[in-house]
């Protein structure tokens, strides 16, 4: 079971890597969109 563990615990990894990436590329649009705008 200890690898089953494991998997998960690298799927959780990847998810939350995914999450913060998919954030900062919604931030970092935010802050081109304004800049753009003035």
């Amino acid at each position: 079971m200890k690898n089953d563990n494991d998997s998960k615990h690298y799927i959780l990894h990847f998810f939350l890597l995914r999450e913060s990436v998919n954030n900062f590329v919604i931030v970092s649009r935010n802050k081109g969109n304004k800049n753009w705008n003035h």
